[in-house]
């Protein structure tokens, strides 16, 4: 069966170059994995396995090496970003006269290693975007900050923000999400192939990360929320997204998630 998926996989995308399936074989091989689990206790790893000898058929235009050598170099120099207002992406600078939450900073760090997405729920004023500050400023790996606002409830603006924060740290991240991106309708089906990308990229990766969509509230877009949703649910254990909104998030799936312990929260309550 492994085989099978790898002589689909290289047929439909390799010799054929067609993106639009690329998703629907993401989910099959995730289906495949839990088959697998139900199965033996292997289940896991023989995904793994899958996915591994895909990205070894050439499946992005770039190799591994390339992105491990970015790792060392992330913090120095930056390829430009190809977003019309870069500070978007820029972690703010952490302002000294903010009362650290030292208790809440250690919840999240917790939460990082137990599930795939945390979801930080205040009103205005409590400090939910310094708390975050305060967190990435002081971890260990990197954070791909993505400040929102109203204008990105466009969903190619939403992806190409995505992902210019993350180019923040890994300079070569994304090249064909973004070809991918420039020819995609704005439609969920068009755009389900560049999350598919994105997906396998967040894979590729020579470390955790951890994705910060700051102010979520500001999204109106149910296409993003689906978006969102295809993220969390394709990224990989190594990644990991924090959502701070003064609403609830409408991204399909968090009663699955919740169900499932991949998905953690603050509340205003445990603020005071």
């Amino acid at each position: 069966m492994p085989q099978g998926i790898i002589y689909i996989f290289k047929t439909v995308y390799i010799e054929n170059h067609d993106r639009k399936n690329l998703f629907t074989l993401l989910g099959l091989i995730n289906h495949l994995g839990k088959t697998f689990e139900k199965q033996s206790s292997v289940g896991y790893f023989r995904q793994r396995i899958i996915i591994g000898q895909i990205l070894q058929m050439g499946f992005c235009p770039f190799y591994r090496g390339k992105m491990a050598e970015s790792l060392d170099s992330r913090r120095v120099g930056q390829s430009a970003l190809e977003v019309t207002y870069p500070s978007k992406v820029n972690l703010p600078v952490r302002r000294p006269a903010i009362v650290r939450r030292e208790r809440l900073i250690d919840h999240l760090s917790g939460s990082v290693q137990e599930c795939r997405v945390t979801l930080i729920n205040a009103p205005a004023g409590y400090g939910k975007t310094s708390l975050l500050i305060d967190f990435a400023h002081e971890a260990d790996f990197p954070v791909a900050w993505y400040a929102l606002d109203e204008f990105d409830n466009a969903p190619h603006t939403f992806l190409a923000y995505l992902i210019a924060a993350v180019r923040v740290h890994f300079p070569e991240f994304g090249a064909a999400a973004l070809a991918a991106l420039q020819q995609a309708t704005d439609s969920l089906a068009s755009l389900q192939s560049v999350v598919a990308l994105i997906a396998i990229d967040l894979y590729r990766l020579p470390d955790q990360l951890i994705i910060v969509l700051d102010d979520y509230h500001v999204i109106h877009h149910e296409i993003i929320d689906a978006l969102v949703a295809l993220l969390i649910r394709y990224g990989g254990e190594n990644c990991h997204i924090f959502l701070d909104s003064r609403t609830l998030p409408r991204i399909p799936d968090q009663t699955l998630l919740l169900a499932r312990g991949q998905m953690d929260g603050i509340s205003h309550n445990q603020y005071v």
